[in-house]
């Protein structure tokens, strides 16, 4: 930390340019600055390896590293960007509206096709808002500023990469799985779905539907780990994030043995809370669409290992902005069973644009 202050304005040059952040299991941010090196699989002890494939897993690097990393607390992150709140302006990002018809025909198509021949219990279809100009260094530090002073009120996972005008920067909910050092055969999940409301939030442990759509979830992380071990289901309580209140069941595997990360992520994503259960058919369905619009990043995993590789953690990449040189694209997705209604779901996806759009001081 001592070298990042005496070199304050070189090290946010270079992060801004090619750049990593992610929350760390200990609650401080792993970050990585300068040229990334990439690889098919984690890198050796001693480096960091970050995990940022596409949705369907089909990049064959998705791993990589930076020859700078560093971790500090927040604060201490915060503090930097300080000293460069004055020094740089720039254009703001105007999204266009959601594609309320893309939405619509997904939804159409769960019921009356998918849920009445029981292929399918639950889908999350989605749409995008998109605005025709990329993220310039002024919005991507803006943006950090903004989560991470969500993260001092809420308890969100930082999240992000850039390189080339290109990236993903966010701050999710959920986190796919984590290990913490020391403890090699546990594993830590989480089902995180069921959403409302502030004004909505007292009654999303008694509504029957979410309930249901919240605990397939759940029997979707069960049935992926049972096999390699003893599964524990904590009770399901209610967490509140940015402008959103959520149903959250903590889940821990008590593992016969050392599963690696790939493994975890072949085994877990993407859960029921951002593709569809059950898992085999839902990923047919999610194919599909794919055809259709392309998600990339959305709801796919992101992670990291640590330097010792005895700890790792990895998040499921949603409240997020994803962006090239000409497009910034904000994507948001929600829960469909057989007893939804396409009016209900509409308000929940406009809630949840305004809060990513809050949540990364978009306009």
């Amino acid at each position: 930390m001592s070298l990042l202050r005496n070199n304050i304005l070189d090290f946010l040059e270079e992060f801004s340019v090619t750049g990593t952040i992610i929350t760390a299991n200990s609650g401080n941010l792993l970050l990585g600055w300068g040229e990334k090196e990439f690889s098919s699989a984690p890198f050796e002890i001693g480096s960091v390896s970050f995990f940022s494939p596409d949705f369907f897993l089909q990049n064959k690097n998705p791993w990589f590293r930076h020859p700078h990393t560093a971790e500090m607390t927040p604060c201490d992150l915060t503090n930097i960007l300080r000293s460069k709140r004055k020094s740089e302006k720039g254009p703001e990002i105007t999204f266009c509206n959601p594609d309320k018809v893309f939405f619509e025909n997904l939804f159409v198509e769960l019921k009356q096709h998918y849920f009445q021949s029981g292929k399918l219990v639950k889908g999350v279809p989605f749409t995008g808002k998109q605005a025709k100009v990329g993220v310039t260094t002024p919005i991507l530090l803006k943006s950090l500023r903004k989560l991470l002073s969500y993260q001092e009120q809420k308890k969100i996972f930082l999240y992000g990469s850039w390189n080339n005008g290109e990236g993903i920067l966010g701050g999710t909910p959920e986190f796919l799985f984590r290990k913490s050092a020391g403890n090699s055969c546990r594993i830590e999940t989480v089902a995180c779905a069921g959403t409302g409301s502030i004004e909505e939030k007292d009654v999303l442990l008694s509504d029957e539907k979410i309930r249901r759509e919240h605990n397939w979830v759940v029997e979707g992380i069960v049935e992926s780990l049972s096999p390699y071990g003893n599964v524990l289901s904590d009770n399901t309580g209610i967490r509140g994030f940015p402008g959103l209140y959520h149903l959250f069941t903590p889940i821990e595997l008590q593992s016969k043995d050392d599963l690696s990360f790939d493994l975890l992520v072949d085994l877990l994503h993407p859960t029921a809370a951002i593709g569809a259960y059950p898992k085999k058919e839902g990923m047919n369905w999610l194919k599909e669409i794919h055809k259709k619009f392309d998600r990339h990043r959305f709801g796919a995993p992101f992670g990291y290992i640590g330097k010792n590789s005895d700890e790792f953690a990895c998040y499921v990449a949603i409240r997020n902005m994803q962006w090239n040189k000409d497009m910034t694209t904000i994507t948001a997705g929600c829960g469909v069973t057989s007893e939804s209604d396409l009016c209900t779901e509409w308000k929940e996806m406009i809630l949840k644009f305004a809060t990513i759009k809050s949540m990364l001081g978009l306009s």
